[in-house]
């Protein structure tokens, strides 16, 4: 009897077969990949799941009335600063991607900035501002005005 005249192998019902065993690892793998990943976003967003990616950092307190906040990467440093009324920031925009400073209920806000722009903005009224960039909503920074 030569190969011709075989019939071809027929998978009995219930048997599981090499290539089931690769699909399966692949998905689990897959899986296992994309749960990894939810995770690390959800841990660079949060400091032991209670505060913002950039409220992570010390609060620096300035009695200065000109105070620079460096935009960079995915952060904004210093991102949680104590200032006097009248003070003025400057943004200084140095990483490699564009941002922006957006004050969470739109008292400012110094639209999409590239590399090597500043922006300024006075300090006038006491009270707590909560910033983001609008391109990365996990940079995130609070200035508490006295």
């Amino acid at each position: 009897m030569t190969n011709e005249d075989q019939e071809p192998v027929r998978q009995r019902p219930g048997r599981t077969t090499s290539g089931d065993i690769m699909v399966a690892a692949g998905t689990a793998a897959l899986l296992g990949i994309i749960v990894l990943a939810v995770f690390l976003v959800y841990r660079s967003m949060t400091d032991s799941g209670s505060s913002p990616h950039g409220l992570r950092q010390p609060l620096v307190v300035s009695t200065a009335t000109h105070v620079d906040v460096d935009v960079i990467d995915l952060d904004f440093k210093p991102a949680v600063l104590q200032i006097p009324a009248g003070t003025t920031i400057t943004f200084k925009f140095t990483g490699a991607a564009a941002h922006s400073v957006t004050d969470d209920r739109g008292r400012f806000d110094s639209g999409i900035k590239s590399h090597g722009s500043t922006w300024d903005y006075t300090f006038t009224t006491a009270g707590t501002y909560t910033y983001y960039c609008v391109l990365h909503h996990v940079m995130q920074g609070k200035i508490t005005v006295q």
